[in-house]
């Protein structure tokens, strides 16, 4: 009974101890959103493209990313920053203006590219869908989201 109560006490301390050097709540977090430089208030989507963005986008794509409690865990945390880093850095709705240049011509090449990336199936990237599977598109949102990009 004793070396019960110690090997418990020793599991214990052994997966406290992963925890505090596994768990780094440092390691993510979201930059300030300024609301006049967003892709919504510069181009003002309409609802159901703007849902889709929002759903299947937004998490590596704005300033707004939901970190999932594993993101916290040091062996995830680094795959799930870089990938929003470099989601961010190739196309952040939160920073649109700024990052298209409040340039018409850019914004509607942005768009179209993006367009093609969703037809081909690779945004959002198949790897993120097994996670995330709320967020893969519908043929329909995918022909809603390239009609109002080819409107711009």
């Amino acid at each position: 009974m004793m070396a019960r109560r110690w090997a418990l006490a020793i599991v214990l301390a052994l997966l406290a101890l992963l925890f505090f050097v596994l768990w780094s709540p440092h390691l993510v977090s979201n930059p300030p959103v300024n609301a006049s430089e967003t892709l919504e208030a510069v181009l003002a989507p309409p609802p159901g493209v703007a849902n889709t963005l929002r759903r299947a986008c937004h998490n590596c794509h704005s300033n707004r990313t939901e970190w999932p409690w594993y993101a916290h865990l040091r062996p995830f945390a680094s795959k799930i920053r870089n990938d929003v880093r470099d989601g961010r850095r190739a196309l952040n709705f939160s920073q649109w203006k700024s990052q298209t240049g409040a340039d018409p011509q850019v914004q509607k090449k942005t768009l179209e590219t993006s367009c093609v990336l969703m037809q081909a199936g690779m945004m959002p990237p198949p790897y993120y869908l097994y996670i995330h599977p709320s967020a893969k598109l519908t043929n329909k949102e995918i022909r809603e989201f390239c009609a109002w990009a080819r409107e711009r």
